[in-house]
């Protein structure tokens, strides 16, 4: 279901249908921008509960974007219990390519 649809489905029920991860990241920039504030939080819940290595580069930058909190320290978590995988990565050098000032940010958190 496009991501439209699924915000004017929450507006009317209040519920939100399952969708796939990659959604779940577009239904959360329309939520925060059209500050649709419970929608938002749904979002960031099923966001952190399906963060993992292989999908932290999209929710940092779409946290970091959206100077969520919640999500940065989630992210933050993540990287620290696995520091020396994430710095060997191709997403961590492909962060620092494509978003530099979100790398410095991650870097300064850890003290580097």
């Amino acid at each position: 279901m496009p991501v439209l649809k699924l915000l004017v489905s929450f507006l009317y029920t209040g519920k939100l249908s399952n969708c796939d991860f990659d959604t779940l990241c577009d239904l959360y920039y329309a939520s925060d921008k059209y500050d649709v504030a419970e929608l938002r939080q749904i979002c960031v819940d099923l966001i952190i509960r399906q963060i993992s290595m292989k999908n932290i580069h999209s929710v940092m930058k779409l946290a970091f974007s959206h100077n969520d909190e919640m999500l940065k320290s989630t992210v933050m978590a993540l990287i620290a219990t696995n520091i020396e995988t994430w710095f060997s990565t191709n997403e961590w050098l492909n962060l620092i390519n494509d978003e530099p000032k979100i790398a410095a940010e991650v870097l300064n958190f850890f003290n580097f």
